[in-house]
C-alpha cells in the first residue's frame, strides 16, 4: 500500500509538474513516544488525508486529468481524487493490470487487452524508428523484447525508446 513518505514524495512531483510551489504543502506528522503502531499508522493516514485535502485547494478551479498508472491496490486511488470537496474540473484515469477492481457509481471500467504479438512487433519497430524489415535474428530480438515486457504498451514504449 501507498506509504506516507511515497505519497508525499508523488504530491510533490505533481505540484513541479503544475508549476505550484512545494512548499505549498505543509506536512504535518508527529509521533509521541510511548506511540503504539496502530497509533502511528493511524496518524500517517490522518497526515495523508490532510494532505489530500491542501492538494485539493491548491488546485481548485484548474482543469486537470491525472492518470495512474498500473495501480495495484484499489485503496490507493482515493488518496488522488482531489475532486471530492471543489469545483475543479478534475477526472482521474486509472490503469491496472489487476480486474477485481470495484466498479465506483461514477467510474466507467473499460477492459482492455495486451497488445497481441503483431501489434507489439509494430509499436517497438514505430516508437524506435525502425524499418520493416524480416531479418529472423531481429525478430527474435523484438520478440524477446515485446515478452520481457509483457505485451504493455508503456513499457514496449519506453524500451523501444532507449530509456531502460
Amino acid at each position: 500500500n501507498l506509504s506516507h513518505d511515497m505519497y508525499l514524495h508523488c504530491l510533490k512531483k505533481l505540484c513541479k509538474q503544475l508549476e505550484v510551489p512545494q512548499n505549498s504543502l505543509r506536512e504535518e506528522f508527529f509521533a509521541q513516544p510511548g506511540d503504539s503502531k496502530t497509533l502511528i499508522a493511524m496518524k500517517y493516514v490522518q497526515a495523508m488525508e490532510r494532505l489530500k485535502a491542501q492538494m485539493s485547494q491548491l488546485i481548485a478551479g484548474w482543469k486537470i486529468i491525472l492518470v495512474l498508472d498500473d495501480v495495484w491496490n484499489q485503496e490507493d486511488i482515493e488518496f488522488f481524487n482531489f475532486s471530492e470537496k471543489n469545483t475543479t474540473y478534475f477526472r482521474l484515469l486509472v490503469t491496472t493490470r489487476q480486474c477485481d477492481f470495484q466498479e465506483r457509481p461514477s467510474a466507467k471500467c473499460i477492459n482492455v487487452d495486451f497488445l497481441s504479438r503483431g501489434e507489439a512487433h509494430h509499436l517497438f519497430r514505430a516508437e524506435a524508428g525502425m524499418d520493416k524489415n524480416d531479418n529472423e535474428m531481429e525478430i527474435n530480438q523484438i520478440d524477446f523484447i515485446v515478452e520481457k515486457c509483457k505485451y504493455l504498451p508503456i513499457s514496449i514504449r519506453y524500451i523501444s525508446q532507449g530509456k531502460s
